[in-house]
């Protein structure tokens, strides 16, 4: 009977899983967005790589498609921002006047992440500034909001002088009101809703603190990975619960191979999902069961060592019958498995 695990380790490699993983890091860190998805493309372009030896041509040209059609969205959605910008360059300070009267939301990027505003305009001025949501600290806004009441334009330059505030805090909160008061004159050019998640991916802030985070962040993915690798064959998964208490070295007959304690090598290669070193190691096995009875939490290693040689003797089987398919397409011949 066929297992789902075969399919998943050929498809769902470990740059793949990465590269996923990496994808979803980047929509939760947004300060390293761009780092993140430019890791989770250089992932991919190797991933091409290994394919296009492999004569994978028409998965590499997918991969380049996608690449080319994000890279016109983002030019596409730059031209609209500039578009933005030289309004807000000519309009800035927004004045109230231009909005029609009510209630308008915009949001914009604060200290500790988005944060969005209801500005209600009456009588072309500003008669209420309200948070709807933000992240940034309790105190940041306390006596800014009133202040802005009344106010005939969108210009938070005279709030740097308030004690406590943070400037990008400010900033963030005049970005938002330009956003919200932007969405409703009628000559303003406005961004789209492709524009606006194509920005949203690809924003960004630089420096040795987003870095060291994000490499930190990679590192936790990794031993995630490699705990999560083993979970995908039976028999495998158990090497995860190993205590490297070496209890099973002092009970083995064998005791050493090559210089290293043995069962609990094959332990240790199995949970890092090396099938080559484990199916090496297993012969070394006599298969007594001591290692079992000693373990404190019962891992076997005539099991270990047994799965680990199914899942290796499985991929050399696997790249068999992918080069006997590389030799069909080049020579047109039928090969033994065509004809099976």
């Amino acid at each position: 009977m066929k297992t789902w695990a075969p399919l998943i380790e050929d498809r769902l490699t470990r740059g793949l899983r990465l590269a996923i993983m990496v994808c979803a890091l980047a929509l939760l860190f947004p300060r390293g967005r761009f780092y993140a998805l430019s890791a989770l493309a250089a992932l991919l372009l190797a991933h091409g790589i290994v394919h296009w030896r492999r004569g994978g041509k028409r998965y590499v040209g997918a991969v380049a498609a996608v690449a080319i059609a994000l890279f016109v969205a983002l030019a596409y959605a730059n031209v609209q921002r500039r578009q933005v910008e030289t309004y807000l360059e000519h309009h800035r300070p927004l004045a109230a006047s231009l909005a029609p009267d009510g209630v308008h939301r915009g949001a914009g990027p604060g200290n500790n992440g988005p944060l969005t505003v209801d500005v209600e305009v009456t009588d072309g001025k500003i008669a209420r500034v309200r948070l709807v949501e933000h992240r940034d600290a309790v105190y940041a806004f306390d006596d800014v909001l009133p202040a802005l009441r009344g106010r005939a334009t969108v210009d938070t330059q005279f709030l740097a002088g308030f004690v406590f505030r943070n400037e990008r805090s400010i900033a963030g909160l005049g970005a938002a009101m330009e956003d919200a008061l932007l969405k409703v004159i009628f000559d303003a050019p406005h961004l789209n809703a492709a524009s606006r998640a194509i920005f949203f991916l690809t924003s960004n802030e630089g420096g040795k603190i987003t870095i060291n985070a994000l490499a930190i962040l990679f590192i936790v993915l990794l031993a995630f990975d490699y705990t999560f690798g083993p979970t995908l064959r039976p028999g495998l998964g158990q090497s995860l619960n190993c205590y490297n208490c070496q209890a099973c070295v002092g009970v083995c007959p064998v005791k050493q191979v090559g210089g290293d304690p043995f069962p609990m090598i094959m332990v240790l290669e199995a949970r890092l999902g090396n099938v080559e070193r484990l199916a090496e190691l297993a012969k070394y096995c006599v298969g007594c069961g001591r290692c079992a009875a000693k373990c404190p939490v019962g891992n076997s290693g005539p099991s270990i060592a047994s799965a680990g040689y199914l899942v290796w003797r499985e991929r050399q089987r696997r790249e068999q019958r992918r080069r006997e398919h590389e030799l069909r397409m080049l020579t047109g011949e039928k090969t033994e498995v065509d004809r099976g």
